[in-house]
């Protein structure tokens, strides 16, 4: 049987993603039983470690949390622009960290390769308060990371809510 190239597509599509989600085919081409269950099961799972985006100003900042880091709580930073360079910045000095209404906590460090326009970096916070309380501690709502001044905008503050929202 061929299949027409868009169909293709969406087969191949199909056989890589389905069984990263736990979703496996019977030898007679369908799905095993429990199908509607898996993706019962995928949908009511909420994303983990989603990216946030501040587009503002002529800086585009994509940053992601690095749930494997074992060095601090750290973020895969992604900037963007067409308005000159950006290896000048220096989010170790611009960037904080806030857990729900607790205090701002300064990075540790701040790791990036010098790109112009396009950079990508990593950003580093400590696990721990000066005295020994968890910067994000079990019963943590939202984490926002704070940066100054960049690409003309003041502030910038992207959350990542840490509790599903209630229905």
């Amino acid at each position: 049987m061929a299949l027409k190239r868009g169909a293709r597509s969406w087969w191949l599509m199909g056989a890589l993603l389905l069984p990263s989600l736990g979703i496996t085919w019977s030898a007679s081409g369908g799905p095993l039983p429990g199908l509607g269950t898996a993706l019962a099961q995928v949908a009511a799972t909420p994303v983990a470690n989603p990216s946030v985006l501040d587009a503002q100003g002529n800086v585009k900042l994509s940053v992601t949390r690095d749930l494997a880091a074992t060095d601090g709580l750290a973020f895969n930073v992604v900037l963007d622009t067409h308005a000159g360079s950006l290896d000048t910045l220096d989010l170790k000095a611009l960037a904080t960290l806030s857990v729900d209404a607790g205090p701002e906590v300064k990075a540790l460090s701040w790791t990036a390769a010098p790109g112009g326009h396009h950079r990508t970096g990593r950003l580093v916070f400590p696990r721990a308060l000066p005295d020994g309380q968890a910067v994000l501690r079990p019963d943590a709502e939202r984490l926002t990371l704070t940066v100054h001044d960049v690409g003309g905008i003041v502030l910038r503050a992207l959350r990542w809510n840490l509790r599903p929202a209630a229905r």
